[in-house]
């Protein structure tokens, strides 16, 4: 038994007429309180099927619903039936039936929506349409990756906790992009390259702990674009005794050898 109130979805395998008289009973019976679907033409070897999205009225349990989506099959023993159901968001689940490329792209890396049949909102069906064009309209900055929605927002003034809140996003991405802006943000035309480069190297060690860089390839324009010949190193560390950024140069070749270079380690206050 699985029981939830939240939004849940599902692709259901029934015939249209079996699955619109299901969700009206549903709805009349105040089982739940809104329904949407769409249909989609099989691609990849799968059979034509119907995206399910419903809004439950109360707790309801899952597994019981599956139950009612069994369709007896004239032409064939198996009966029709849906998926289990999973926990939906409307404008996720939204954009990704529409098989909006856009979406695809920044939120499914391993399916960027090439050669997927495109569908259009007046594709879903559902009784309450306004609502749908409604949501629909808070959808359209999923098109967006989810860093492009946290610059825009941290651009519109909102603090590190209202976006996570909106976004559900995770804290520690919010502030890895909130302390980027802010430094693309400070007039740094006084500064010097090595004070820039230390400014970001800071940051960077605020998450990892550790940094190496490739400072310099020694060789022909073509050695460099291949990345072969020698390389200058620079590994960037914090003591932990000092608090100070710890730097050694390191030479190093394509195939593994290296040459610690025989000078002192530069150092500088963390701020």
């Amino acid at each position: 038994m699985a029981l939830t109130a939240k939004p849940i979805s599902t692709i259901s395998y029934n015939s249209e007429g079996f699955l619109t008289r299901l969700l009206d009973r549903l709805l009349a019976s105040n089982t739940i309180v809104d329904y949407r679907y769409i249909f989609h033409h099989g691609e990849d070897g799968d059979k034509d099927h119907y995206h399910v999205w419903i809004e439950p009225n109360k707790r309801i349990d899952t597994g019981a619903l599956v139950n009612e989506f069994i369709e007896a099959d004239p032409n064939n023993e198996l009966p029709l039936k849906c998926l289990p159901f999973r926990t939906s968001k409307s404008d996720h689940w939204l954009m990704y039936v529409l098989h909006d490329a856009d979406y695809l792209k920044a939120h499914h890396s391993d399916n960027d929506g090439d050669g997927k049949i495109a569908y259009q909102v007046d594709d879903i069906r559902t009784p309450y349409r306004e609502q749908l064009m409604r949501d629909y309209k808070k959808a359209l900055p999923l098109k967006q990756t989810e860093n492009q929605q946290i610059i825009d927002l941290i651009k519109a003034g909102q603090t590190i906790t209202e976006i996570c809140s909106i976004l559900n996003a995770n804290p520690q991405r919010v502030a890895t992009l909130y302390r980027a802006w802010q430094y693309d943000r400070i007039d740094i035309n006084n500064r010097t390259d090595e004070e820039r480069q230390m400014q970001q190297v800071k940051q960077l060690l605020d998450m990892f702990g550790d940094v190496t860089m490739v400072e310099d390839i020694e060789g022909t324009k073509e050695m460099k674009k291949l990345g072969l010949g020698r390389q200058l190193l620079k590994h960037y560390s914090i003591n932990k005794s000092t608090g100070e950024v710890d730097i050694s140069n390191e030479w190093k070749t394509v195939d593994g050898e290296s040459q610690v270079l025989d000078i002192d380690d530069n150092k500088e206050d963390l701020k």
